[in-house]
């Protein structure tokens, strides 16, 4: 199955950014939401989650796009949106509207408190037809939070979650790979610690995690020295 996917194209006036499809048409003609939704979901769950962070009320606030998609995720005929972004500059997040009963319902997949999105993609990593949500988000404290979530009957499974360690003394990255398009994807996570000290080693590792049973797993590691 092909889903229909638009990477959506921000465009800046002063402060406020209006996000269109690949056709040109204004996301808000496609998804029937528009950045007031993201606002007061973002809001919403930012007065749960991270108290204290937003200190305005929500018509002070802005939601500024990242990039969006929009994509049948779970093969029911209707059109799923998925947009990452951040409330006011403070906050980072990965939402997704779905169609319930005839209503655009909102669900947050990953946030994290300032940073900005890393990466973002709606693809199919287990092979089963219907895309998933991979999302990669840096903080304020240069620690990366990883998640792949698969959305079944309106209902979200997540098939995998990583929350890094940050600082300048460490790195990460998390990237998809596979050897064919017949394969699952699996997830490779490349670590580097710096010494504190100049004539101390640098130590690396690599994890390798394979998809089983809707979870991905550790399969393998690789670490050494330098």
């Amino acid at each position: 199955m092909i889903a229909r996917i638009f990477s959506l194209l921000f465009v800046v006036y002063g402060v406020h950014g209006i996000a269109f499809a690949g056709n040109g048409r204004p996301i808000e003609v496609i998804s029937g939401v528009n950045e007031r939704n993201y606002i007061e979901d973002a809001y919403r769950d930012a007065s749960i989650n991270y108290p204290g962070i937003i200190d305005k009320a929500p018509t002070q606030c802005e939601f500024i796009l990242y990039k969006g998609f929009s994509a049948d995720l779970d093969g029911d005929g209707n059109i799923e949106l998925i947009v990452s972004g951040s409330l006011n500059q403070k906050l980072t997040y990965v939402m997704v509207y779905y169609l319930e009963e005839g209503k655009w319902t909102c669900n947050i997949v990953n946030s994290c408190a300032g940073g900005s999105v890393f990466d973002v993609k709606v693809i199919d990593v287990d092979n089963d037809g219907n895309e998933e949500i991979y999302s990669v988000l840096l903080d304020e404290d240069l620690r990366r939070f990883c998640r792949i979530e698969k959305l079944v009957d309106h209902k979200f499974t997540s098939l995998f979650s990583l929350d890094t360690r940050g600082g300048l003394l460490f790195s990460c990255n998390i990237s998809l790979m596979r050897a064919d398009e017949k394969q699952k994807y699996r997830v490779r996570i490349d670590e580097v610690e710096y010494p504190e000290k100049e004539d101390g080693d640098v130590r690396q590792r690599t994890y390798f995690y394979k998809l089983e049973q809707n979870i991905f797993v550790l399969e393998n590691v690789y670490s050494g020295r330098q």
